[in-house]
């Protein structure tokens, strides 16, 4: 039952006492999410960390399976210091100075990848470099003297019309100063680039995932030069469009259409979820537009481990044109309702008005 991380002791994970309210649970486990979710930290470690973290909430928070687990230890006493260690420092990576240019790309993913978690493949284009020259566009040869400054670094600033005043000198374009140029390589016509490649990566989104978060692909950016590591490839994931559900993070919206009948008369009527669809009651009587939040049937929250709610606007709709079934089952509601309150009230003023119409005809007759 707790064989997938046999070696820790899930108290001691959290760093809680084996006596810890449930409360006092949760508020360590949001607090180890917030340092090791892989959204928010980037070292190797990370994720299984987290995963790690995230079995040991899960067990401890349900108090039949922490009961089961308490069992279990007692009998097979645990490993303790398995408190996750502190997080790598993010200056860890070589330096910005040291590296290509990071890479931005966008990838979506469905609202059920969202819940389970996936693996993404994407298209990428990476330039290869010229393994001759290292990429710099140089012969390896010896430099030659610059022809433009005749090796002294310098040219003479030109002046125009005015040539008869001392010219300045300025550092020559052609060689930077330094009085020596070296030749273009002869395998890349001094690019610098051989070619390049198209292939598919393929990385892991983690379950949960806040939409708009950017995961961080080590070595995937821009290829370096000479003396220069890869840069990384920074992937923004975002929700695919979902013909039902809109992400409002954590929650999800929805508008769904309701029979004018069904919401005068109430009972069950059947909601889709990103699961199976759930049969849920309805009041009779209902308005226009009334939002029902059904607990649990939204999007994943990484960094707590719980859903948000399906937040579900009912929309009234009524029939354009009625058959004449319908027409005559309308006439048969109406008659069955006029024993009704109100109707019965307005029966009663309309005989008032007749009789009162009937005196004023007859008061006329005698004068």
């Amino acid at each position: 039952m707790h064989s997938q991380f046999p070696e820790d002791d899930l108290y001691d994970l959290l760093g809680v006492d084996a006596k810890a309210s449930t409360e006092l649970i949760r508020q360590a486990y949001r607090k180890l999410a917030m340092t090791w979710h892989p959204d928010r930290n980037t070292s190797h470690n990370a994720e299984h960390t987290f995963k790690r973290i995230l079995f040991a909430y899960d067990i401890l928070r349900d108090s039949q399976r922490r009961k089961d687990y308490d069992r279990h230890a007692a009998v097979t006493p645990r490993s303790k210091n398995t408190k996750p260690p502190e997080p790598e420092p993010e200056h860890a990576a070589p330096p910005n100075n040291n590296r290509a240019a990071n890479l931005s790309r966008r990838a979506k993913i469905s609202l059920h990848e969202q819940l389970h978690g996936c693996k993404v493949k994407l298209k990428v284009t990476r330039t290869e470099y010229c393994q001759r020259c290292d990429g710099s566009g140089h012969s390896k040869a010896a430099p030659v003297t610059c022809g433009k400054c005749k090796g002294s670094g310098e040219v003479s600033s030109p002046l125009g019309l005015f040539s008869f005043f001392s010219a300045g000198t300025t550092s020559c374009d052609g060689c930077g100063g330094t009085g020596k140029v070296r030749s273009a390589c002869t395998a890349c016509q001094g690019t610098g680039v051989d070619t390049k490649k198209t292939g598919h990566l393929r990385f892991d989104v983690p379950a949960g995932i806040r939409p708009g978060t950017n995961l961080r692909v080590r070595g995937h950016g821009r290829r370096g030069r000479t003396g220069e590591a890869a840069g990384d490839l920074l992937v923004r994931i975002d929700i695919a469009e979902h013909p039902l559900f809109a992400p409002d993070f954590p929650h999800l919206r929805c508008e769904m259409p309701i029979n004018i009948f069904r919401a005068l008369a109430g009972g069950d009527i059947e909601v889709p979820t990103l699961d199976a669809p759930l049969s849920i009651p309805l009041q009779a009587d209902m308005l226009d537009s009334t939002e029902l939040r059904i607990n649990g049937q939204g999007m994943l929250d990484g960094s707590t481990g719980e859903r948000g709610d399906l937040l579900l606007k009912l929309r009234m709709s009524a029939p354009q044109k009625f058959s004449k079934e319908q027409r005559a089952l309308l006439a048969e509601l109406e008659r069955s309702a006029a024993n009704d309150p109100a109707q019965r009230e307005w029966q009663r003023r309309l005989r008032s008005a007749s009789g009162v119409k009937r005196s004023t005809v007859q008061d006329e007759d005698r004068e």
